[in-house]
């Protein structure tokens, strides 16, 4: 950013003038783009030597502009004056470079790089400076002339001078002036003055021609989706990037369920014609999920955001190629290769359960310094010499290294070993209580690319936090083994 104490003409409205008359566009790199000031004033004339060549002479504006190559580069300024200044900079491949030098002022020269494609985000972060555009015939302003502005820019409408101006972010604009176009660089703190002039009437003549009909051909493109329903050899249904963005669902659980077979069990786990857990497989860009649930092989979709995702197939046949637990469905998640922007996301939720939350229920007497998260820092771990204990009733002897025998267990040994592992266990038996606490969940997205010279990183990030409780009420479970015995019985009161 271009202060103005350091640059007065940019606190004081400079005008650097340049007329562009729209008759041929010619088509230059022109990468690099100096301007020279002598405190407030243009300077024109000065040399510029760009890496010991000499590159041109600056114009009334105080600007030059010049084609630049990959690398180092070292600038070096003379004015008639007899004042010099220098600036260095490394521009990449295809690089945009702004330079202003101010030969009043002892600091050194404003340098700014950028490349030509960047993305929304990285614009609207850019510096701005003013784009003042007069549209004429001849010698007369024209009014209330639309100017279009490429880039996502609003339309700028001319004044009864026929002039328009507009605050935009630096870079490379395409104006559209009545038809005509016509290319426009802005740079961060300096006004750029543009003159189109516009052909006079009768100057054109242009005959428009009769169409009698139009016919307007086109062809399916499946490009976009990995795998395309039309090609598929089994059953598969697809949801783009663009059905996903007009669900607007707020993550991929809330988009599945859209698909004809498919549901969704507690918000999250994904039911594939009525078959899940074990029969359903989920893979995220061709790789196999483990489930965040330990009692369960099922994927929570509920952690996936869905404007992270580019595109969803539910393939419910079977393929050879597909993981051996996908008897019942198959879901792929393929996510976006990158950010379209700059993407930021807060949801929360907040319920309770019915006779359940504010009540007093049994909670585990052991806890860790992490149960808040659901990650046990070991305070549940089995105790070492209860291992040993259980190992050496179930074996039923003792061996004695030094003397290499063996001696058998006696009753009143056994006894005593029981009891010492009694003592051991006995603080995790009593249930503690505990007022069962609202259930919430708080999640969190975010998506970036940053540009680093010609290469690009993009960042997709997503934390989930959640807190659930359920009770079971008048109901029954029974577990029987091989041996027709019962392993449990329970009954819910």
């Amino acid at each position: 950013m271009i202060k103005a104490a350091r640059f007065p003409h940019v606190a004081r409205g400079l005008i650097a003038v340049i007329s562009l008359v729209i008759s041929c566009a010619a088509v230059a790199d022109d990468e690099l783009l100096l301007y020279v000031y002598d405190g407030a004033t243009p300077v024109e004339g000065a040399l510029i030597e760009l890496d010991g060549s000499e590159v041109g002479v600056t114009r009334r504006d105080g600007s030059l502009m010049a084609d630049l190559a990959e690398g180092q580069h070292t600038i070096s300024v003379s004015a008639p004056s007899g004042k010099t200044s220098i600036a260095r900079f490394a521009a990449g491949s295809g690089q945009l470079v702004d330079v202003i030098s101010d030969l009043g002022s002892a600091g050194p020269a404003y340098v700014e790089v950028y490349s030509r494609l960047e993305s929304s985000a990285d614009r609207r972060r850019a510096p701005t400076g003013t784009l003042q555009v007069t549209v004429r015939v001849g010698a007369n302003g024209i009014p209330d002339q639309t100017v279009e502005i490429s880039g996502g820019q609003a339309s700028i409408v001319t004044d009864r001078e026929g002039v328009a101006a507009a605050v935009i972010p630096r870079g490379i604009y395409r104006l559209s002036i009545d038809g005509l176009t016509q290319e426009a660089r802005v740079v961060g703190g300096i006004t750029r003055a543009v003159t189109v002039v516009l052909p006079e009437p009768g100057e054109e003549d242009l005959v428009s021609p009769t169409l009698e009909e139009v016919f307007v051909v086109a062809s399916f493109d499946p490009s976009g989706l990995e795998v395309s329903e039309r090609d598929a050899s089994n059953i598969v249904d697809t949801i783009g990037v663009e059905l996903l963005a007009r669900y607007s669902d707020s993550d991929v659980a809330a988009s599945v369920v859209r698909v004809p077979g498919i549901s969704v069990q507690d918000n999250k786990y994904v039911f594939i014609r009525g078959l899940g857990g074990r029969y359903v497989s989920s893979t995220l860009n061709n790789a196999t999920m483990p489930s965040t649930n330990p009692s369960k092989r099922t994927v929570p979709l509920d952690l996936f955001p869905s404007n992270f995702v580019n595109q969803l197939d539910i393939k419910k046949t079977f393929l050879p190629f597909m993981p051996g637990e996908s008897s019942g469905g198959n879901l792929v998640i393929n996510t976006k290769t990158f950010p379209d922007e700059r993407v930021l996301s807060l949801r929360g939720s907040l319920g309770f359960v019915a006779g359940l939350t504010g009540e007093d229920v049994f909670t585990d007497p052991i806890d860790g310094s992490f149960d808040s998260i659901g990650w046990d820092d070991g305070a549940r771990e089995e105790d070492a010499l209860v291992s040993a204990i259980a190992d050496v009733l179930s074996v039923g002897r003792l061996y004695d290294e030094k003397n290499d025998t063996f001696w058998e267990l006696d009753a009143s040994t056994e006894g005593e070993l029981r009891r010492a592992g009694a003592l051991l266990i006995k603080d995790g038996f009593d249930l503690d209580f505990q007022a069962a606490t609202p259930e919430g969940s708080l999640g969190i997205d975010f998506g970036d690319v940053f540009y680093f010279g010609n290469s690009e990183l993009g960042i997709y990030a997503a934390a989930n936090y959640s807190n659930e409780w359920s009770q079971r009420d008048k109901g029954v479970r029974r577990t029987y083994t091989g041996a027709e015995e019962d392993a449990d019985n329970f009954a819910y009161r």
